[in-house]
């Protein structure tokens, strides 16, 4: 299996800032994990899917606006996911 890699990106108020994250994230758009007040989403993605479109000539930076990315691990994305920013059952 190859590489994963995880992003927390912040939605902006025009989230076409994000359409290309959004569209190489694993999964569909709808699935995606987002915060529960909906300012981040996290984006699962593969090197190999990254690389797909910067050969159609996005660049790294226009996928994964650095103003609004964090590159975090896997073990850090499920940390994320188990408090309450990002599970409202926990509160």
């Amino acid at each position: 299996m190859e590489d994963r890699k995880y992003y927390i990106v912040k939605v902006p108020t025009t989230v076409s800032e994000i359409q290309n994250a959004l569209d190489i994230s694993i999964g569909s758009n709808l699935t995606q994990k987002y915060s529960a007040d909906g300012t981040e989403v996290i984006i699962k993605t593969t090197l190999t899917r990254i690389k797909a479109k910067e050969d159609e000539g996005i660049k790294f930076d226009d996928i994964f606006p650095p103003s609004l990315t964090t590159e975090v691990t896997y073990q850090e994305a499920l940390e994320l996911m188990n408090t309450e920013k990002w599970n409202p059952q926990l509160i």
